[in-house]
């Protein structure tokens, strides 16, 4: 498979904390990478149609809220099911306490701080 470094980076439906997806998208630009922030709340059937339209190599869920965890789930399985296959990155704060390792299967990275991203 081809990759071009595009990453497509949204918060699930429901998160509005976006600080961390602003920061993630600059360091991937200064990377070389071809970069798509969709913001804030976005809907799974608009993420879906997002990576089918524009197939990214990565795709970056931000999550903070405890009460999102369940649609996180959602958002991982379906876009596991997609045939693109992009590589999904979970960065939340969410980490320090909480084990979401079950929130997706063993091929989900999940990212606690701007420096786990980095290294």
């Amino acid at each position: 498979m081809l990759q071009r470094n595009r990453a497509l980076l949204f918060c699930i439906e429901g998160e509005e904390h976006y600080l961390g997806i602003k920061m993630i998208a600059g360091l991937m630009r200064e990377q070389g990478w071809e970069v798509k922030n969709l913001g804030a709340n976005l809907p799974l059937p608009f993420a879906l149609k997002s990576i089918e339209r524009w197939d990214p190599d990565v795709v970056y869920l931000s999550i903070s809220q405890v009460q999102l965890l369940p649609d996180l789930q959602k958002y991982i399985a379906e876009i596991e099911s997609m045939p693109q296959h992009p590589l999904v990155l979970v960065g939340s704060r969410l980490l320090n306490t909480h084990d979401l390792s079950a929130s997706g299967s063993s091929k989900i990275i999940f990212i606690n701080h701007i420096q786990a991203f980095k290294d």
